[in-house]
């Protein structure tokens, strides 16, 4: 499943689903980026890096994208969601999930999809699913560093940054159940029976 979502409520419920949708016998780990080497290794002929999109008219621009992915037992990835994204020439207050960013986070989440990993121990099935992330930059400027423009976009501490989103979309929640019965409180007011006079 691909996700390009729209603001922070919507990443928070897209990691909760992702999350929440390992059965309880193979809860997820999460990990952050490069976490996961030690369990899993790429298979080589599946990684590919991104090219920088050929739809996108100002080729100056220097961009990096965030990706979150479920890493399966089976090696295969899914669970895809975009994270974090940046742009050189892109306004700070502009959203991961803005449509400028889409044909970079677009090519992202195709390269991750295709990826294959094997275990590093060679029995997959006694490693759990581990959700995590991939950082990639986007540059056609001779001589850019790479690892700095991926900086703008990679997350430190993955768990972290998934317990905030999580709490986030509780709080949200609660929010909307109490938005909701408030709403029915008024709109649905109990009759109070009146008596006859005598």
């Amino acid at each position: 499943m691909t996700r390009i979502l729209n603001g922070k409520a919507l990443l928070a419920t897209a990691l909760l689903a992702a999350l929440g949708s390992a059965s309880a016998a193979d809860k997820a780990t999460i990990l952050s980026e490069g976490g996961a080497a030690q369990y899993w290794r790429p298979v080589a002929e599946t990684i590919a890096m991104p090219a920088y999109p050929g739809i996108v008219a100002d080729k100056s621009e220097d961009v990096c994208v965030g990706v979150g992915y479920m890493l399966n037992t089976d090696g295969s990835t899914s669970e895809f969601a975009v994270l974090n994204a940046w742009g050189s020439k892109t306004d700070k207050k502009v959203k991961p999930t803005d449509p400028h960013f889409l044909p970079f986070a677009q090519n992202a989440l195709a390269a991750v999809q295709r990826w294959k990993f094997s275990s590093t121990s060679g029995v997959e099935s006694k490693v759990k699913p581990i959700y995590t992330a991939a950082t990639f930059a986007f540059t056609t400027t001779p001589g850019s560093d790479a690892a700095t423009l991926r900086g703008h976009c990679t997350i430190a501490d993955l768990p972290d940054f998934i317990a905030k989103a999580q709490a986030e979309a509780y709080r949200r929640r609660g929010n909307l159940n109490k938005n909701t019965m408030d709403r029915n409180r008024t709109q649905n007011a109990p009759e109070i029976p009146l008596k006859p006079f005598p």
